[in-house]
């Protein structure tokens, strides 16, 4: 039928527009129902666990392009656990699959992690490491080829040593990409991470590492580096234990590893710049092992 056979029925308008309109009731029904369903899944998942609970402020399903998002998700432990102050905690995290590939029937998602924070705490003489990432799993099912954090940060507290040392590592940026699972994706190409943080209020850390994930032996290779970290930070660690202090002074320290042919090497360099060591208290024993240590 021609454009001029259309003109002559004047009903089309009226038909296109209904069908438009139905189009649009039904885009809005499924877009209302969506985000609901998505939370009331999310929620159970982050539930099913007997080790974490989880929690969140509010679920948000896309469709174009298609993706899912969680915002201020928690996760505590089962057992015990303050909402407070939970084991992991992200302001957004949110999952994005490439409609490109999808048009090729392979599915690819990326995930993003926006000012995600983890806590760590030995408890009775022990670590105990809550398996968080297969809570994650459970609600973002589909496998990551790209894993992204912006602003994250990590805390590992001992409270069961004196004065409860603790590492600090925040500002963390990260980006974990071609974490593929079939070599055909790969395309040649190796998985590859890079990262850098700030360790307490003045080291500077940066990480980068290459794997190949389909070697028949373990094949990567990586380095790790820490600049200007101020040793006067350590102070809770070092006291309680040797009765010293390094008021002043930075430490440097440089980590390379490779694996190769099922071969592991490396080293480590550290690099100590003005140091200074002082008794925490008086006596003769313990100005000796400062003179020593200096």
């Amino acid at each position: 039928m021609s454009v001029l056979d259309h003109l002559r029925h004047p009903g089309w308008p009226r038909r296109a527009l209904f069908g438009l309109g139905l189009l649009l009731a039904l885009t809005i029904i499924i877009r209302v129902l969506l985000d609901p369903i998505a939370a009331h899944f999310t929620h159970k998942q982050l539930n099913a666990s007997e080790a974490v609970s989880g929690d969140f402020e509010s679920v948000h399903v896309t469709l174009l392009p298609p993706g899912y998002g969680i915002r201020r998700l928690k996760i505590i432990e089962a057992q015990g656990g303050d909402w407070r102050h939970p084991l992991f905690y992200a302001e957004h995290a949110r999952v994005a699959l490439d409609w490109r590939r999808l048009l090729h029937a392979e599915l690819a998602a990326r995930l993003r992690l926006d000012g995600p924070k983890m806590v760590m705490a030995p408890t009775g003489g022990k670590l105990k490491i809550p398996d968080i990432g297969a809570a994650l799993e459970k609600v973002i099912p589909a496998r990551m080829d790209r894993v992204e954090v912006r602003e994250g940060e990590f805390l590992y507290r001992d409270v069961t040593a004196p004065r409860h040392p603790e590492f600090w590592l925040h500002d963390i940026e990260l980006a974990a990409e071609n974490l593929t699972t079939r070599k055909r994706l790969a395309g040649g190409r190796p998985a590859t991470v890079g990262a850098r943080a700030i360790l307490g209020k003045s080291g500077t850390v940066t990480f980068f590492a290459s794997a190949d994930l389909f070697a028949a032996k373990p094949e990567f290779a990586g380095q790790l580096a820490l600049r200007g970290w101020r040793v006067a930070e350590i102070y809770d660690l070092e006291e309680p234990a040797t009765k010293l202090q390094t008021p002043k002074g930075s430490l440097d320290l440089f980590v390379e590893f490779k694996a190769r042919d099922g071969a592991i090497s490396g080293g480590v360099k550290p690099v100590l710049r003005n140091v200074e060591v002082r008794p925490t208290e008086d006596g003769f024993g313990n100005k000796l092992k400062a003179w020593i240590a200096d």
